[in-house]
């Protein structure tokens, strides 16, 4: 429906469209299913995954260390047992990623390097979350009317760590990434 709220509309429905697109195998699983995906699993999306637990985390960030890509959408881990705690998204990510609560930021984003760019309705997204840049970071997406970063990646051990701001990815980005995990 179109009156759906805006982060399942393009974090679920519209994130399948992407994925049917994408020319690799696809499977869906819950996120408590972290440490029984096969190994052939190269790229790892973490879908709506507010509040992840110990063991789910370090299923995934081992993953990661042994070469896969997890790309974090939205505000992973952003619930603790203190509540919301945006901070929180930067330590799992190992991103310095930052929230706003002002709705200045307008929900277009251009993604790096595939010029492509994705308009995310009229809806503002609060929290807004922005990437920090750092040296060892690659930009993924920038914010259209700021340029500030709404998507990176970095490495972690063999693999990367990728993250969104926004509830998806176009194709090429997808595709890059799976390019990057070997997929």
């Amino acid at each position: 429906r179109s009156d759906v709220y805006p982060e399942l509309l393009h974090g679920v429905s519209w994130y399948r469209a992407e994925l049917d697109r994408l020319g690799a195998p696809v499977g869906y699983w819950l996120l408590s299913d972290a440490a029984a995906l096969p190994a052939a699993t190269r790229l790892i999306i973490v879908a709506n995954a507010w509040r992840i637990d110990d063991g789910v985390r370090r299923s995934l960030l081992e993953r990661i260390d042994a070469g896969a890509v997890v790309l974090w959408v939205r505000a992973p881990d952003v619930w603790g047992e203190g509540g919301a705690d945006p901070d929180r998204v930067g330590a799992l990510t190992g991103m310095p990623v930052k929230a706003r609560f002002e709705a200045s930021v307008p929900p277009r984003i251009l993604c790096a390097p595939t010029g492509y760019r994705i308009d995310f309705g009229a809806q503002q997204w609060e929290p807004c979350f922005v990437v920090e840049p750092g040296a060892d970071m690659e930009i993924l997406a920038r914010y259209e009317a700021t340029n500030e970063a709404a998507a990176a990646m970095m490495r972690r051990g063999a693999g990367w760590s990728a993250y969104t701001a926004f509830p998806r990815l176009p194709i090429p980005t997808l595709r890059l990434l799976c390019e990057r995990a070997g997929v």
